[in-house]
């Protein structure tokens, strides 16, 4: 009786023939150098995706793609944490002139009928006579009223038929 069937040899040829064909390619990659490529015939479908490297690539090829057009702005991103305070800036410039220090000042003296006099208020120190007024509680007569200097207001009066409260008032202020 035959130990080995006929088919034996057919089957080891098939299985040499297979695994020939299976080294061959990384065989020829051993062997084929750029120096045996000719010319313009690798194209980029014969490249991998994403295997080039800028070292790759000609300093123009670079150069070339770095000035392309620059694209549209995207969308702004999320606010940040407020950061802190800056320092402090210098100082102004001064300010226009102005009011300051604004006081109303009265005085009041009691007049006998027919009795001429005077009242006066003065300002603070550093303010201004700004206006002044002088009045009778209860008559409507007369009251002359003058700026002595710029800082006194002073009511004067002749007298009047019967006895009231001569009053002056005057509002001061620092002018600069």
């Amino acid at each position: 009786m035959n130990r080995f069937p006929r088919s034996l040899p057919i089957l080891l040829i098939a299985a040499l023939a297979l695994v020939l064909s299976f080294s061959g390619g990384a065989v020829a990659a051993k062997l084929i150098t750029g120096k045996q490529i000719k010319d313009n015939t690798v194209t980029t479908k014969d490249i991998k995706d994403q295997t080039l490297l800028s070292a790759d690539l000609s300093p123009a090829t670079i150069a070339e793609l770095q000035s392309g057009a620059t694209g549209p702005v995207g969308p702004a991103g999320p606010v940040g944490p407020e950061g802190p305070a800056g320092p402090a800036g210098a100082q102004g410039a001064a300010g226009a002139p102005g009011v300051s220090g604004y006081e109303q000042l009265s005085n009041s003296k009691a007049m006998a009928a027919n009795t001429p006099g005077s009242i006066s208020v003065t300002c603070s120190p550093g303010n201004k006579l700004l206006g002044l007024a002088g009045y009778w509680t209860s008559s409507n007569a007369a009251v002359q009223i003058v700026m002595a200097t710029d800082t006194i207001a002073t009511a004067y009066t002749t007298g009047i038929p019967t006895a009231d409260t001569l009053h002056v008032q005057a509002t001061c202020a620092k002018v600069s």
